[in-house]
């Protein structure tokens, strides 16, 4: 914490430095950069247990803990399905 300073142009200064993280982001590479071909294989090779139980979760789980637990959407269609008698 050190004193403030209160001229026009650290003021200015700050704001652009500001401005410009909210732009450009922090750390950000802007030489670009692009994976290897065996190191984006081996990543893959590493993650595709991962990528498996997400699309299990998402696609599976997910639905039946909101069929079990419910949701807004599954609260509204059991009502419809109440008063329509039409089974799901």
């Amino acid at each position: 914490m050190g004193i403030p300073d209160n001229n026009a142009a650290t003021a200015e200064k700050q704001s652009f430095c500001i401005s410009s993280m909210l732009i450009d982001g922090i750390n950000t590479n802007t030489d670009g950069y692009e994976v290897p071909k065996k190191g984006f294989a081996l990543m893959s090779h590493q993650n595709q247990y991962d990528a498996k139980l997400y699309e299990y979760a998402r696609d599976t789980l997910f639905v039946d803990q909101t069929k079990r637990y419910g949701s807004k959407e599954w609260k509204k269609a059991e009502k419809v399905q109440q008063k329509s008698g039409v089974q799901f």
